[in-house]
């Protein structure tokens, strides 16, 4: 039975139907609109694309909101463990009890097993 027949031979069914769908279809839209956050935006622009409903992309809506959560998470404690080495200053030479130490030292133990001189 095609969409012409339908009409002409029973014209309330085809209303009924085409209410039916209406409805579903808003709150298909208001469903995907509760789920819309930062982040989400692509997910939920194809599902609105692709006509999937909030549940069939629930899963992996949750999945990327994990992904931001634990990336955050891992700015947030480099940003912290970051904090300390903010306060050295930089370009001066270290101190050792007092006094300006090289950076570099060499091994007394290889140059003494080599049996060479320090130069």
């Amino acid at each position: 039975m095609t969409l012409e027949e339908l009409e002409r031979y029973n014209a309330e069914l085809l209303a009924e139907i085409r209410d039916s769908a209406a409805k579903d279809e808003r709150a298909r839209q208001r469903g995907l609109d509760a789920m819309l956050c930062p982040g989400l935006e692509p997910l939920i622009e194809r599902a609105r694309k692709d006509g999937k409903k909030p549940e069939d992309i629930a899963i992996e809506a949750n999945a990327l909101l994990r992904d931001q959560i634990a990336s955050t998470g891992m700015m947030d404690s480099l940003k912290r463990d970051a904090a300390p080495a903010q306060k050295v200053p930089m370009c001066e030479a270290p101190w050792i009890n007092g006094e300006q130490k090289s950076p570099y030292q060499r091994p007394t133990l290889l140059v003494g097993a080599n049996g060479r001189r320090s130069r």
